[in-house]
C-alpha cells in the first residue's frame, strides 16, 4: 500500500496513428468550385480539418496531420483520384475515403467502393448527403478498428 505522501507518476500512453485518425476531421480534396459548399458542410457538421486541391498535396498533409477521412472530389481528374485511393488505402488505411462523383459518374463511385473507398457522395452536393456519407465511412473505420483489435486480442489468448 502507499502512504499518502508518495504519488505515483502514471505517463499517458501515445495515442495511436489510427486512433488520431479516428479523431481527426475531414481532409477535402477538391479541384473545383463546389469546395465552398464542401467546406460548409462540414464545418457544420464539426468534421472539417483541412483542404487541398490535388492528389499530391493531400498525401503530403495526410503524412503530417492526423485527418479521420478524405473527402475527395477530383472531377477534373478521374485518374489522380483513384491513384490518391489507392495511396490512402496502402499507406493510411486507418483513414476514410469518400468519393464524389458526378450522376454520369455512379459507376466510378461503385468502382472506388470496390477499390476500398468508404462510400461515395453524388452530385448535386448536398449538405445532408454528405454529411451522411462522412459519418457512415468513419463509423465504418471505427468498425474496422474495433474489429482488428478484438481479433489481435484474441490472437493472442489463443
Amino acid at each position: 500500500m502507499q502512504s499518502m505522501g508518495m504519488i505515483k507518476h502514471l505517463s499517458v500512453p501515445q495515442l495511436s496513428r489510427k486512433a488520431k485518425a479516428l479523431r481527426g476531421g475531414f481532409l477535402i480534396v477538391c479541384d473545383s468550385s463546389e469546395r465552398d459548399t464542401l467546406e460548409r458542410a462540414l464545418l457544420e457538421g464539426g468534421l472539417f480539418a483541412g483542404t487541398c486541391s490535388n492528389g499530391k498535396q493531400a498525401l503530403n498533409m495526410l503524412r503530417t496531420m492526423a485527418f479521420g477521412g478524405v473527402l475527395c472530389d477530383l472531377s477534373k481528374h478521374r485518374t489522380e483520384a483513384m491513384k490518391l485511393l489507392k495511396e490512402v488505402r496502402t499507406n493510411f488505411p486507418e483513414v476514410a475515403f469518400v468519393m464524389i462523383t458526378s450522376p454520369k459518374g455512379v459507376r466510378e463511385g461503385i468502382l472506388a467502393s470496390i477499390a476500398g473507398a468508404s462510400g461515395y457522395v453524388v452530385k448535386p452536393l448536398d449538405r445532408d448527403a454528405i454529411l451522411a456519407s462522412v459519418n457512415r465511412a468513419l463509423d465504418r473505420k471505427h468498425l474496422d478498428l474495433r474489429l482488428e483489435t478484438f481479433f489481435t486480442k484474441r490472437e493472442v489468448i489463443w
